[in-house]
């Protein structure tokens, strides 16, 4: 195997990764990590053979080095010429029961998600600007950020994709305004349509996010997340603490 320092995935950041919640040894939501990840490999020339039942022993190989209930694994595919290498990282789970109560406070960032490049609808390793932002909403006593593209639509937040909730109809942004498609967005609106809850995949702009009833925020690891505020608007959350126990997420 090459050094990882000889590779364009080190060079230029050239690779891709999925983020998995490890539960009582078990992957959650694996089956749409897998077929994103394949996606993106297909789509960014990043040689991938795996099938999901191989896919699924490897990540179990590693899972079985620990012995923890509940934490965070990454699966990183960088590029290397015409083939490619996989990595693994482990990490603490760090959402709490805390953060579940309190929710999250949002700010809106100056910084516009660009919806003609190819790399904002893949889980790419360039991740700096994201992880810059969030980092700079934190010190300004924020938990998230959300960003506008260069037509004034919200697209997602640094880590996580946003929903609205309006008159109990649940609005998202539509892939093609620049957005990651999520796992658990995925995973929401496909058990929302099982529940007959109607979701509606569109273009917002940020008045309407702004004047709706509720917000909530998503990703693989914190599954559903209310949003108490987005800079000086507040909001409530009583349709989607109900909505988490219909969908069972």
């Amino acid at each position: 195997m090459e050094r990882l320092e000889n590779t364009e995935g080190f060079f230029y950041g050239y690779g891709i990764f999925e983020t998995l919640k490890i539960i009582n040894k078990e992957i959650f939501n694996s089956k749409n990590h897998y077929i994103r990840l394949k996606k993106s490999a297909e789509e960014l020339d990043i040689k991938f053979t795996l099938t999901y039942e191989k896919f699924l022993e490897i990540c179990l190989n590693e899972i079985d080095k620990y012995n923890e209930n509940l934490y965070v694994l990454k699966f990183i595919l960088i590029k290397n010429g015409d083939n490619s290498q996989y990595f693994f990282n482990k990490r603490e789970y760090k959402y709490n029961e805390e953060i579940y109560i309190k929710g999250f406070n949002l700010r809106i960032s100056s910084i516009k998600k660009n919806e003609t490049s190819k790399i904002v609808y893949y889980k790419t390793l360039n991740y700096l600007e994201n992880i810059l932002e969030l980092k700079n909403s934190k010190n300004l006593g924020f938990d998230e950020c959300i960003f506008l593209n260069t037509k004034g639509y919200v697209t997602e937040g640094a880590t996580s994709n946003i929903f609205i909730v309006k008159n109990k109809i649940i609005y998202t942004p539509k892939i093609s305004d620049g957005i990651l498609q999520g796992t658990m967005r995925t995973l929401i609106i496909k058990k929302c349509m099982e529940k007959n809850i109607k979701i509606i995949e569109k273009s917002l702009s940020l008045e309407e996010v702004l004047n709706g009833d509720e917000v909530f925020l998503s990703n693989s690891l914190m599954g559903i997340l209310k949003v108490n505020s987005i800079e000086n608007k507040k909001f409530t959350s009583k349709f989607i603490g109900n909505l988490k126990k219909i969908i069972n997420l």
